[in-house]
């Protein structure tokens, strides 16, 4: 993703890269298993999380 080859450019233009070695998915499915354990299911969020920083409206 970070590198635009996949057509996602926003973040091409990052000031720093750091290799970590984890896959996103990886972290996705450690972050759910983790909601799972905690709160015996997992919650669908009510609020956007992501915003955009052109200006645009917030939805």
């Amino acid at each position: 993703m970070a590198m635009g080859g996949d057509g996602f450019t926003m973040l091409k233009g990052a000031k720093q890269t750091i290799y970590t070695g984890i896959q996103l998915r990886d972290v996705i499915a450690n972050g759910m298993r983790r909601e799972y354990s905690d709160f015996h299911g997992i919650a669908p969020r009510q609020t956007l999380r992501v915003y955009s920083t052109k200006g645009e409206d917030k939805k």
